[in-house]
């Protein structure tokens, strides 16, 4: 009988994240997000400018969409499942990644 700890850092996300995006999408106000298995976002970007959820009724689209988030104003939205290599590592999360509105379009 033993006894199992885990410390775990969202620091390797956000390191993730920098590097695969572009300064200019940063000023674009592209954000990413890590949702889990309910659609609860477990993983935001931060700062006031970061709304954390999705506007109540509003679901992670199969493909990319104008939705409505708490903030109450509309993103051009696309989410993608993040696959496990099997039913044992499958943890169901979603990756979301949104912008404002006026400026995707």
């Amino acid at each position: 009988i033993g006894t199992l700890g885990v410390h775990g850092d969202w620091i390797w996300a956000r390191d993730v994240i920098a590097a695969l995006r572009s300064e200019r999408k940063r000023d674009d106000g592209v954000l990413v997000f890590v949702l889990d298995r309910a659609g609860r976002v477990i993983h935001h970007p931060g700062g006031p400018q970061a709304s954390a959820t999705l506007a109540p009724g509003e679901r992670p689209p199969s493909q990319p969409a104008l939705l409505r988030w708490a903030d109450g104003k509309d993103y051009l939205t696309a989410a993608a499942a993040v696959p496990g290599r099997g039913p044992q590592t499958d943890l169901g999360w979603t990756v979301l990644v949104r912008q404002p509105a006026a400026l995707a379009l």
